[in-house]
This record gives C-alpha cells, sequence and structure tokens, in this order.
C-alpha cells in the first residue's frame, strides 16, 4: 500500500492463469470509495510477488520477489505509478523470498529467506553496499524459527517502536500473521518478540468464505491491506492448469 500526492494506491501481484506465473500492478482508489480495475505495470518471462514500493534518495521503488528468476532487482519509477524501468540489480543467482528492505539513517538493509539453504525456517540480515549490491552483515541469520523467519510486509513504527510481520509457516505457508517488536542496531545486536498474532480462521472478510492462507500485512497512514488465499475454482484457473501441464508434458 502506497499513499502518494493525496491518492491511494495497493500494489500486487497478478497471477495469470494462463501463463501460470504472476506480474505486478495496481489498483486505485477513487473519490467514489472504490478501487480501480487492476493494471499490469510489471512483467518479466518469471514469477513475481511481493512487491515493496518505497521512496529513496527522491526516488519511488519497487522490489518484488523474483526468485524463479534467481534474480532480486529494483524497479525505479519512471512515470509514477505507470511506467518503470529495472535500475538495480541487487543480487543474482539466488532464490531468495519475501526480501524486505528498510531504511535506517539512510542506510538500506535488507531480510530475506534462502530458499535454496533454509527455506522457511532462517531470517538473514543483509546490507546495501555503496554499489547497491547486497552483502554480508556481522549478524548474518538473525531468526531461526520457521514460526516467525518469513516476511510478510514492509517494517513499520509503531506507538515509537520498530514492528516487523512475519507469516507463521511451521505447519504450512502463511498460517498466522505475527506481529514482532524489534530492538536492534543492525550491525551488533537483533531481537525481536512476538506481540499479536492473527490466525487466518479469524479473518471475517467480505466476499470470501474461509480463507485457507493470509501471507502479508502493509499500512500506509491511513489504511490497512492484508493479502488472503482463498480456493480458486474458476474455469480459467483449471484451463490455465492443464494447459500448463499439458506443456511440461510436451517438453520431457
Amino acid at each position: 500500500m502506497f499513499e502518494y500526492d493525496g491518492e491511494i494506491y495497493i500494489f500486487a501481484e497478478l497471477f495469470d492463469y494462463l501463463r501460470r506465473r504472476g506480474v505486478i500492478g495496481y489498483s486505485k482508489l477513487g473519490s467514489n470509495g472504490n478501487f480501480s480495475r487492476w493494471k499490469e505495470i510489471i512483467v518479466e518471462p518469471y514469477h513475481m510477488s511481493y512487491p515493496q514500493i518505497f521512496e529513496y534518495d527522491g526516488e519511488i521503488y519497487i522490489v518484488p520477489e523474483t526468485g524463479s528468476g534467481r534474480t532480486l532487482d529494483m524497479y525505479r519509477a519512471v512515470d509514477f505509478p505507470d511506467k518503470w524501468e529495472k535500475s538495480v540489480n541487487l543480487a543474482k543467482d539466488i532464490v531468495f523470498a519475501d526480501t524486505t528492505l528498510l531504511n535506517r539513517g539512510g542506510k538500506l538493509y535488507a531480510l530475506a529467506c534462502d530458499m535454496e539453504r533454509t527455506k522457511n525456517s532462517e531470517l538473514v540480515l543483509f546490507g546495501v553496499d555503496e554499489n547497491m549490491k547486497l552483502c554480508s552483515t556481522e549478524l548474518g541469520c538473525v531468526v531461526n524459527d520457521p514460526v516467525t523467519a518469513r516476511a510478510a510486509g514492509e517494517m513499520f513504527e509503531y506507538g515509537g517502536k520498530l514492528m516487523r510481520v512475519s507469516q507463521d509457516c511451521s505447519e504450512e505457508y502463511g498460517k498466522r500473521l505475527n506481529f514482532l517488536e524489534v530492538d536492534s542496531d543492525f550491525s551488533s545486536y537483533y531481537r525481536e518478540k512476538t506481540v499479536k498474532t492473527v490466525d487466518v480462521k479469524d479473518l471475517n472478510i467480505i466476499g470470501i468464505k474461509n480463507p485457507l492462507r493470509v501471507h502479508t500485512y502493509n499500512s500506509s497512514e491511513n489504511y490497512e491491506v492484508i493479502d488472503v488465499y482463498s480456493a480458486n475454482r474458476s474455469l480459467l484457473n483449471l484451463f490455465g492448469r492443464l494447459a500448463y501441464l499439458l506443456y511440461k508434458k510436451l517438453r520431457g
């Protein structure tokens, strides 16, 4: 979620059921209180999800999850919100999940799960060097627990405290959300404690019956938004799955 020039935007993964991969798009809140139709803005030949949007050094950037492309890139807004260009490669030949950047006093840090090494069980702290590349830190792994490791949204300040949101992946991906209070200087120590959990069973969402998983929480100055998963029984989804299975079979 992003507020800009008095307008409210939600940036999200839009799943293409025929291509079987996600692209990045947005929806804008209108004066009538309704959100606009989703519009695609960033498309790559690999799956994209979890777009984090933020301002840094006078520019607006999006960093989506692109682990299936074995890369992690920053896209800069050329003409917000419709036109973006790939401007920085933070890392390559990696498979990171839900990388979340944080600006502390003008210095960027990143928290990510390495899906090739530890999947959802370890959260690793990286720095961003002067060449805009991820670099290791002395702290390294700061969380070693599948209950709280994997990120679920942008970090934020609340009541003078730094908060991190994570998703419980101990039983299944996105069983519940954890809200954690972070105490860290990001160089010599990192501590966090859970202050609230929200189970997917506790959610009551108009238009969505029995959500199965909850994956993200984000907020702006005036709004909050969550991302949930529910069973999709549409014909388009079924056709897309069958076409994808046939494609894989034909390729051997």
